[in-house]
C-alpha cells in the first residue's frame, strides 16, 4: 500500500464533507427544496439535514483527520460514517422527489461507495485483525449484533405481513407519500442480514468479522442517534416517546461496545499489518 493511504483519505473525505455541508444547509434553509413531499418525510428530510450538518460532517472530517495522522480509530470511524452516508444518500435519491440537488445527491453517493470502497479495499489487505488483542467481546457484541437485526426484523414485518394480508399500504408510507420504505428496502434485503452474518462469523473471531465489527458499530451509533433527531422532529405521543427509550437503549449499547472493542486496539500493531495501510513504520 502507498506510503500516502491516510493522506488521501483526509483528501478523499474533504470534499464529501463540504457537499453533505452544502445539501444539508439547503435543505434546512431552502424553503422550496421539499416543496413537493408530505409535511411527515419533509419533517423527516428536515431533521436528517440537521443531523448530517450538525454530526455526521463534523465527525467524517475529524475521523478522516485521525487517519491522516495515522490513528487507527480514525480508519473504523471514517469507514462507519461512509457506510451510513452510503445509506443515507440512497435514500435521498431514490426517495426524495427530483430537486435542485438530485446531482449533488448522486454524487454524494457515489463517492461515498468508491471511497469506502477504497478504504475497505485497504483495510482488507491489512492483517487488521491483529491489531487488536485477544480480549475483543466477540461474544457480547454477535449477541447484540443479532439483537439488533431481529429487533427490527420484528418491527419491520409486524407492520409489512398484515398490510400485505389485507392488501392495504401500511399507514407509514400513506403519511410520507411514498410508493414504498425506503428504510425497511435497505434493512430487510440488506443490512439486517449482513449483521446477523457478521455477527455468526465473529463468534468464531473470523478475522473479516473482526475487522468489520467496530465499522458496523460506528454505523449502529449513528444511525440510533439519526433516528432520536427523526423521532424528536416528529409528531409527540406515548409511541414516539416509547420509541425514543429503545433507540437510546440501542444508542448507549453501541457506543459502550465500540469503546470497548477500540480499547483492546494493541498499543504497538504488528509493523506488517499497519505498514501494508500506511506504507511506513510509524503508527498509534
Amino acid at each position: 500500500m502507498k506510503r500516502d493511504t491516510g493522506a488521501a483519505t483526509f483528501f478523499l473525505c474533504f470534499p464529501l464533507a463540504v457537499l453533505v455541508v452544502l445539501t444539508a444547509s439547503l435543505g434546512i434553509f431552502a424553503d422550496d427544496l421539499y416543496v413537493r413531499e408530505t409535511e411527515n418525510w419533509k419533517s423527516q428530510s428536515i431533521a436528517q439535514d440537521m443531523f448530517n450538518l450538525i454530526i455526521i460532517a463534523p465527525v467524517l472530517l475529524t475521523s478522516s483527520s485521525f487517519s491522516f495522522f495515522k490513528k487507527r480509530t480514525g480508519i473504523f470511524i471514517t469507514v462507519g460514517t461512509l457506510l451510513f452516508l452510503i445509506y443515507s444518500f440512497t435514500i435521498y435519491c431514490f426517495s426524495v422527489h427530483f430537486n435542485q440537488l438530485f446531482l449533488v445527491y448522486c454524487l454524494i453517493l457515489g463517492l461515498s461507495v468508491y471511497i469506502f470502497a477504497f478504504l475497505m479495499s485497504s483495510l482488507s489487505a491489512t492483517l487488521v485483525s491483529e491489531w487488536f488483542d485477544e480480549k475483543i467481546p466477540t461474544k457480547i457484541t454477535s449477541r447484540f449484533l443479532i439483537l439488533v437485526a431481529l429487533l427490527f426484523c420484528f418491527l419491520w414485518l409486524r407492520e409489512i405481513i398484515p398490510a400485505m394480508i389485507q392488501n392495504k399500504t401500511p399507514k407509514s408510507i400513506e403519511t410520507a407519500g411514498l410508493l414504498t420504505n425506503p428504510v425497511q428496502v435497505l434493512d430487510l434485503s440488506i443490512f439486517l442480514p449482513a449483521f446477523i452474518f457478521i455477527a455468526c462469523f465473529l463468534l468464531k473471531k473470523n478475522k473479516i468479522a473482526i475487522m468489520l465489527t467496530p465499522i458496523v458499530l460506528v454505523f449502529f451509533v449513528l444511525m440510533n442517534m439519526n433516528m432520536i433527531f427523526i423521532l424528536i422532529k416528529s409528531s409527540g405521543g406515548q409511541r414516539i416517546f416509547s420509541m425514543i427509550l429503545i433507540v437510546g437503549f440501542l444508542f448507549f449499547a453501541s457506543i459502550i461496545l465500540l469503546f470497548v472493542f477500540l480499547n483492546r486496539l494493541k498499543k504497538k500493531s504488528t509493523m506488517l499489518s499497519f505498514t501494508h495501510f500506511y506504507g511506513d513504520e510509524s503508527y498509534s
